[in-house]
């Protein structure tokens, strides 16, 4: 009788053991849980999103001083703009931040400020390659001469449509693409668009097409018995 007794004592305090034992255990593990999901949120809302979008609207409200740009400007009655958030100050500073490669899909260029942007990242080395539209490469004004001349890369779309692509991938991993051409005359005086994408995906997919575009395009040139305008003599 006695050890029967012993045995039901022995028995209810081990499971009440093992019943505080497991209270305390899922309570550990409720807690790591809840600390867990409490710093995946944190993260979440901490951290830079996998891609940014910034959205630069033109025409410019003043133009942009030179020397502001691309040196610094110690003029202190110049009366042009000096805002590094305009929307041409922003595009040349994208370019700027280049640090391997720029290529350019483009309708024209005749930007004064972009060609220069572009002249410098090719001394410094970056590799610059440009796919341009037929007949507006040479219109008046066009910067092709001076960039092919400094060592862009460029082949031009010889077909009966328009080649009318305004977009250029930096290095692998940001898109500028919208509305505007490259022109002085779109960036002071027309309402347009540009957006600026930093998502290796969408760079991803503009790199497939450019590759694409200018293996078709190359591919036109040889078979239409065309020199491939690799030096900028005639321009």
């Amino acid at each position: 009788m006695g050890d029967s007794i012993n045995f039901a004592t022995v028995t209810t305090t081990l499971a009440t053991v093992a019943t505080v034992a497991l209270y305390f255990v899922h309570k550990r593990e409720t807690s790591k849980l809840r600390d867990a999901l409490a710093l995946q949120r944190y993260r979440r809302a901490h951290s830079k999103p996998s891609f940014e979008i910034e959205t630069l609207f033109f025409p410019d409200k003043r133009i942009i001083c030179w020397n502001f740009l691309f040196s610094k400007c110690r003029d202190e009655s110049c009366g042009y703009c000096h805002d590094c958030e305009a929307p041409l100050a922003r595009l040349v500073k994208t370019l700027q931040n280049a640090k391997r490669s720029i290529d350019l899909a483009l309708f024209e260029i005749t930007s004064e400020e972009l060609t220069q942007a572009l002249l410098d990242k090719l001394k410094e080395g970056v590799r610059v390659r440009l796919i341009i539209d037929s007949e507006y490469m040479m219109t008046t004004g066009s910067k092709l001469g001076k960039i092919s001349s400094a060592g862009c890369e460029f082949i031009h779309d010889h077909t009966h449509g328009l080649f009318h692509h305004k977009f250029a991938i930096v290095d692998s991993q940001l898109v500028i693409s919208g509305s505007m051409n490259w022109t002085r005359q779109a960036a002071i005086g027309n309402y347009e668009n540009v957006l600026l994408v930093k998502d290796k995906n969408t760079a991803l997919d503009f790199e497939k097409e450019y590759a694409k575009m200018w293996e078709e395009i190359t591919d036109r040139l040889k078979s239409a018995n065309e020199k491939l305008p690799d030096q900028a003599a005639e321009f």
